[in-house]
């Protein structure tokens, strides 16, 4: 089965700027949208993922996190994260049957950092802060080969 999620419309992420990425991962697979640097307080991507999962299902998660890149030789940080269940993700057969929807973004309080800040970016359910919301559409379907890519989608 592969699964799409387009990702775009994160809004209200940051008050400074944030040349911002979305990494999606299942498992061991992982999937990284471009960087797009914020303007007027919005980051859009207009990218598709294609995720394999196998069924039985052994990961019961998809985790969407958003990163800000920093120049090296900085690490990048994480922004804020979100899960969502394989099984709801599931419940939508086919392109028809598109869930989308905005999902809000959790992470640890603005002009914060240290253990406990990183911990709440990267756990969704520990955080304290809403940090902004993201536009995701997701089905799944029965696919003959597994693939795991990222398609543009062409801005209307």
């Amino acid at each position: 089965m592969d699964m799409d999620i387009p990702t775009g419309g994160l809004i209200d992420l940051e008050p400074a700027t944030i040349d911002a990425y979305v990494e999606v991962k299942i498992g061991a697979c992982k999937l990284k949208t471009k960087v797009i640097k914020q303007k007027d307080n919005l980051v859009e991507w207009y990218q598709e993922m294609l995720l394999p999962i196998e069924i039985p299902l052994k990961i019961e998660k998809l985790t969407l996190t958003v990163w800000d890149e920093d120049p090296w030789p900085l690490p990048d940080e994480i922004c804020c994260s979100l899960y969502i269940p394989i099984k709801e993700i599931m419940r939508y057969g086919s392109e028809e049957k598109t869930n989308m929807k905005w999902v809000n973004l959790y992470g640890g309080p603005n002009n914060k950092s240290g253990v406990v800040f990183e911990h709440m970016n990267a756990n969704p359910e520990d955080a304290s802060e809403w940090k902004g919301r993201i536009l995701v559409a997701y089905y799944c379907h029965d696919t003959k080969i597994a693939v795991s890519k990222i398609i543009d989608i062409p801005k209307n």
